[in-house]
């Protein structure tokens, strides 16, 4: 290169420093034709390219410095770099192993080396660039932001955590740091701490839709102090879920894509404990996601016809869930209905979305045409669900799990259906159908659901009796009272409405030698409740410690050990106990229920009812207290209890009613 030629690219140089970015094209433009076997006109201008958002210009301009000097590995690290924004993965890991090849420890390259994994779904790899990257710079903020991401993806939630929080230290307005974090406090159910870590990145970019997204659902605690608090919350729901539609509306594709993520990873679960009906806040949140659905590729855009059988040709009928491995719902709805389904009429298929395999998953395999099982991503499940020709969809539950919401938020097959798996509607445009059982229901239970109600007959369910496994534990060995009168108080603190907290204490003054025994769940939530009964037995003059106890986690051998010692099992108000009423029965444990206005709150009433035992059911909160402190005053009205549900928790218990009504309507929506 002569004189005139370095003076020319000199000043490109100079110019582009000066953020001349216009000018400084035109004089790398010159230097390129000037000398055309330099490379670092070509790299110049890839770099501008980047900085006008032109990586696709980009990346021609540094396969250019490549060709011209291919030993040089910041060409190939500013080609992975434009690749990746291309999202052109694959590519961009081969560039960066370019690079590596030519220089092992170069930054730049490490960084797209795991950034690319990190797209690619490859998170255990993408951690060895990323870490051997810190420990050439440990306040590398975008190692630091990408390995935590993969933390996160890897469930490392601690470590996600720490390496998230280091980053945003160093650059307090990070945007996708501040995302991830957001994201990690979620999934770890701490709610506050993700709402006020989104509000700081929402100052920073009112509408990153996102955080917006994250935000709202954070919104809803685990958890209540009072009932006032649910009022709050609910206004505040509801406020930040319109002006997510809002957003949502004023997005274009490419916006709505990048948000993408939130879908299932972000959930109204918690909603349903407000003990409201959801309707509203749900069709709200399901036109929300129809509205995401707009960016995704796999949306079916027109109605599904239904698919061309032959008259003897079997119904092809498929079941979505994250559970087939021991869990309520397997118990309550999937071991019946595809144990006991007539296979002659119906040939089933399985999709699992999860990857924890035990003796159950087994067992389903042995009961479906075909059980496709995960981890696998949302277009590999997509093209098992298509290639498998349904009819029909069952979502059992829909609510709890990530990508059993990914599915359901499409359209796959012609129809769709949720079930009381997760007992509220999902509000998705979607579903169809909502299963739900004829005796849990109230009267005007349509009115709870964006679907479509159907009252399958009795429970809905064909639920096989628990075996009662040989226990010689005491109520010593779960640190509990001998001469206690024990109240099974066995659901998840959330359960327990604070509207209903004064129960326990006017039960507590009426049976002195009351115990009530929970258990515990997430120890934050544990101990927000134990508050929460602290203040409602010392303003009565009692302390809540001499008749409240919580066991630790227990396994479902020991839950099973600790329902036999107990003495009443008390129903949670609000939110009734379901799978762990109908294991109460193989303890012929004598029950306290009363029916709410939510098909949720009425699961132990159905249970008595279907049992012939109506006259068991508490008509009033009034009642429910009469009844709870009667059955622990009085050793023989437990005994008569017991005995009354001995002898007639068997029609309960393998209802061929609700399988033959399944399969009734099954037939009634494919013709």
């Amino acid at each position: 290169m002569d004189s005139v030629n370095q003076q020319i690219l000199a000043l490109a140089i100079e110019t582009h420093k000066a953020g001349a970015l216009e000018q400084a094209t035109k004089l790398f433009q010159i230097a390129a034709l000037a000398s055309p076997m330099d490379p670092n006109p070509h790299s110049y201008l890839g770099i501008i390219s980047i900085q006008n958002d032109q990586p696709d210009r980009a990346a021609q301009h540094f396969r250019e410095a490549i060709r011209l000097n291919p030993n040089n590995p910041l060409h190939h690290a500013n080609l992975a770099g434009a690749l990746l924004q291309l999202k052109q993965s694959e590519e961009a890991l081969a560039a960066a192993k370019n690079a590596l090849a030519l220089e092992p420890d170069y930054p730049a390259a490490l960084l797209s080396t795991g950034v690319a994994l990190l797209s690619l779904g490859k998170f255990e790899e993408s951690k060895v660039p990323l870490q051997r990257l810190l420990m050439l710079d440990p306040n590398h903020i975008e190692a630091l932001n990408n390995l935590g991401a993969a933390m996160l993806q890897l469930k490392a939630f601690d470590e996600a955590e720490r390496l998230l929080c280091q980053a945003i230290r160093l650059c307090p307005s990070h945007i996708k740091a501040l995302l991830n974090l957001g994201s990690c406090l979620f999934q770890t159910h701490h709610p506050q701490e993700a709402a006020a870590v989104c509000e700081r990145l929402l100052e920073i970019n009112p509408n990153h839709l996102a955080a917006r997204f994250i935000h709202c659902f954070a919104l809803l605690p685990l958890i209540y102090k009072d009932e006032e608090e649910i009022a709050v919350v609910r206004t505040r729901y509801e406020r930040a879920l319109h002006a997510l539609r809002d957003l949502c509306y004023q997005s274009t594709q490419a916006e709505l894509s990048q948000a993408l993520f939130c879908i299932g990873l972000c959930q109204p679960f918690w909603l349903a404990y407000q003990g409201e009906n959801d309707r509203p806040l749900q069709a709200l949140y399901g036109d929300i996601i129809a509205q995401f659905m707009r960016a995704r590729s796999l949306a079916r855009r027109v109605p599904f016809p239904l698919r061309k059988r032959t008259h003897d040709e079997r119904i092809r009928v498929g079941i979505v869930s994250g559970f087939f491995n021991l869990h309520s719902n397997w118990k309550t709805h999937i071991r019946g209905w595809t144990k006991q389904i007539n296979r002659n009429a119906f040939a089933l298929f399985g999709y699992y979305t999860r990857g924890e395999c035990d003796k159950i998953t087994e067992e389903a395999q042995s009961y479906l045409e075909r059980l496709t099982v995960g981890p696998k991503t949302l277009k590999e499940y997509c093209t098992a669900i298509q290639e498998d020709h349904l009819d029909v969809l069952i979502f059992p539950e829909i609510g709890m799990d990530s990508m059993t919401m990914n599915l359901a938020a499409l359209r796959l097959v012609p129809v769709q259906c949720a079930s009381w798996g997760h007992p509220d509607t999902s509000g998705l445009q979607t579903i169809d159908f909502f299963l739900s059982s004829a005796l849990m229901e109230p009267s005007d239970g349509d009115a709870c659901y964006t679907e479509k109600l159907i009252r399958l007959p009795n429970l809905s369910i064909y639920y096989e009796p628990l075996s009662i496994p040989h226990s010689k534990r005491t109520r010593l060995d779960f640190g509990l009272r001998e001469d206690a009168i024990l109240y099974w108080c066995c659901q998840v603190p959330i359960k327990y409405h604070p509207r209903y907290d004064e129960m326990f204490v006017q039960i507590a003054r009426a049976v002195p030698n009351a115990q009530f025994v929970f258990i515990e769940s997430l120890p934050a939530v544990a101990n927000q409740f134990k508050t929460r009964l602290e203040k409602v037995f010392t303003r009565f003059g009692l302390c809540a410690n001499d008749y409240c106890v919580f066991l630790p986690k227990l396994s479902p051998r020991e839950f099973e050990e600790a329902s036999c010692l107990m003495d009443v099992f008390l129903d949670s108000l609000g939110w009734s106990g379901c799978n762990s009423s109908l294991e109460a029965l193989a303890h012929d444990l004598p029950i306290v229920t009363f029916p709410g206005k939510m098909m949720r709150s009425r699961h132990t009433s159905a249970i008595l009812n279907r049992m012939g035992m109506k006259d068991e059911i508490a008509v009033s909160l009034e009642d429910y207290l009469t009844r709870a402190i009667s059955l622990g005053s009085h050793p023989n009205k437990r005994l008569q209890m017991r005995q009354r549900i001995a002898a007639h928790k068997h029609l309960v218990y393998r209802d061929e009613t609700a399988i033959l009504a399944l399969e009734d309507f099954l037939k009634s929506v494919i013709t």
